[in-house]
């Protein structure tokens, strides 16, 4: 079984692509702009009594995917460019909770609005499931 290595340059496009239209389309178009404190898709998270509840979900979402890299590490190497992608959303993501308290979302879809990475992370996944189904990892 020959292991592909971790493909950082995908990974690094998803981000600058992700960064650089969150920032096109606040600076040309803030109006179209959904500042989503909740989860993908505009799913919103659960309340709780804790003082700073966006530290508490950043680093429990953090935690958990470090975790999970780890554990799966050698079928994200079979997997190269599918888990970049998806770790390339989630870097942004992150990034923007990180920094701003919120994602920033401005592509309709079904359920409300989304963004590059939660795109990048959504084709990822599915090339993931398509991997399993058809070449048996």
């Amino acid at each position: 079984m020959i292991h592909k290595k971790f493909s950082w340059e995908i990974a690094g496009a998803v981000i600058v692509v992700d960064q650089l239209s969150k920032f096109l389309t606040e600076k040309y178009f803030a109006h179209g702009v959904h500042h989503n404190s909740g989860l993908p898709f505009s799913i919103n998270l659960p309340t709780a009594p804790l003082a700073n509840q966006r530290f508490f979900y950043l680093l429990i979402i953090s935690a958990a995917l470090l975790v999970f890299i780890w554990a799966a590490r050698n079928f994200f190497s079979e997997n190269a460019a599918a888990s970049a992608l998806i770790i390339g959303g989630a870097i942004s993501n992150l990034a923007d909770r990180a920094a701003l308290g919120y994602v920033r979302d401005f592509i309709p879809a079904v359920t409300g609005t989304t963004n590059p990475a939660d795109i990048a992370v959504f084709l990822g996944m599915i090339v993931l499931l398509w991997n399993i189904k058809f070449h048996n990892l």
